[in-house]
């Protein structure tokens, strides 16, 4: 039985400096470090996808579940703001309406349940 704790004892220890050996060698994976600007073609093309499974009625994206999207909505409204898009405002405007009527809201204490389990916005996730 020593043995055999030995021998496991040892294939640790082999294992360990394995493991330090390889943190203190460079990344394998570097980080690219390029500021590249979306193009406006690109960012209409993504907002034309985008568009096309929209829930016109209900707000958010078409189906359930339906999730809240703070930054997607943020940047929906920027782009509709500075592009002027009517559109994308009022399904902005309708989603976050649905929202905070629907029953993911707390209407008591305030924030939102991380989603809704149907496509009315009405049965939150707990």
């Amino acid at each position: 039985m020593a043995n055999e704790y030995l021998k496991n004892r040892e294939k640790l220890v082999a294992h360990a400096e394995q493991l330090e050996n390889g943190l203190h060698t460079d990344m394998i994976f570097k980080p690219v470090i390029e500021n590249k600007a979306f193009s406006k073609d690109e960012i209409s093309t993504s907002v034309a996808q985008l568009k096309s499974v929209f829930d016109i009625q209900n707000g958010g994206t078409i189906g359930a579940p339906k999730f809240p999207m703070p930054s997607l909505y943020n940047f929906l409204l920027n782009y509709g703001i500075l592009s002027q898009d009517t559109d994308i405002l009022a399904q902005v405007e309708l989603t976050l309406q649905k929202m905070a009527m629907g029953g993911i809201y707390d209407h008591i204490g305030g924030g939102f349940a991380r989603y809704s389990t149907d496509p009315i916005w009405k049965a939150p996730h707990f």
